[in-house]
């Protein structure tokens, strides 16, 4: 399962690392990857992870959640960007 936050207030290497040390530490998060410039986390867990405690974790350290997008969501992206790579211009 794997869950995409949109996080607001990232400003740094520090941060980053702020946020993924928070979002390690929730019970089932298996791997965290922060991404300063788009501004936003993706984890993958062996659940599903509650979107309160996700909210509540980053809030925690000064920081806000915009939005969080489920693994579903993230596939259907990924299955649109190959359709369009793979699509002839004429």
């Amino acid at each position: 399962m794997k869950q995409l936050i949109s996080i607001k207030g990232m400003s740094c290497n520090h941060c980053v690392n702020h946020v993924k040390e928070a979002l390690s530490s929730i019970e089932g998060v298996q791997k965290t990857d922060v991404d300063l410039h788009k501004k936003n986390a993706i984890i993958e867990c062996v659940f599903e992870i509650n979107e309160e405690l996700i909210i509540r974790s980053i809030r925690d350290i000064g920081y806000k959640v915009i939005e969080i997008k489920s693994q579903w969501f993230l596939s259907e992206i990924g299955r649109i960007t190959f359709r369009l790579s793979t699509l002839e211009i004429m």
